[in-house]
């Protein structure tokens, strides 16, 4: 599993991008590429309530995008994050965390095994975010990893003028 998370009561709309070894990629712009799926587009704080039962909705405060990997393919795997929007705060929200981070993990399942933990600051709408590369062997078992830059990320926010 590969997880992001920024703070829990921002609006901002941060992407998770995973590009596999057969060069497939999992974002919003396509949930499901081979064995990757993304569980949730995460639109900050908009999208994280549900409705119950009454009719009432009840809020979810946590900001995360995860892709699942279902399977085994052999080789480097690319992760990068994509700041969407930053949306204006409501009014008589407090938040002032300075500077703005996404948090990362590269989770490893059977056995369980957090293998990638790092965090990285962001500022910018449209800003690509480099996270982690990783690999692993055709037994499925981790190999390495690194942060160095990848450029995996095809898709510009909405009015903004590039990366």
């Amino acid at each position: 599993m590969i997880i992001i998370e920024w703070p829990s009561m921002l609006v901002d709309d941060i992407d998770l991008w995973v590009k596999a070894p057969d060069g497939k990629t999992v974002s919003f712009v396509k949930k499901e590429a081979g064995l990757m799926n993304l569980e949730k587009d995460d639109l900050g704080i908009s999208n994280d309530f549900t409705i119950d039962e009454y009719g009432t909705r009840q809020y979810v405060y946590v900001n995360r995008e995860v892709v699942t990997i279902r399977g085994v393919l052999a080789g480097q795997y690319q992760i990068a994050a994509h700041v969407y929007a930053m949306k204006p705060k409501p009014d008589g929200y407090n938040y002032n965390e300075n500077p703005l981070m996404i948090k990362y993990k590269v989770i490893k399942v059977n056995p369980y095994r957090e293998v990638v933990i790092g965090e990285k600051e962001y500022s910018l709408r449209g800003q690509q975010i480099p996270l982690a590369n990783f690999w692993m062997d055709k037994d499925g078992k981790f190999v390495k990893y690194n942060t160095l830059d990848n450029n995996i990320i095809t898709r510009k926010s909405p009015g903004s003028s590039g990366f």
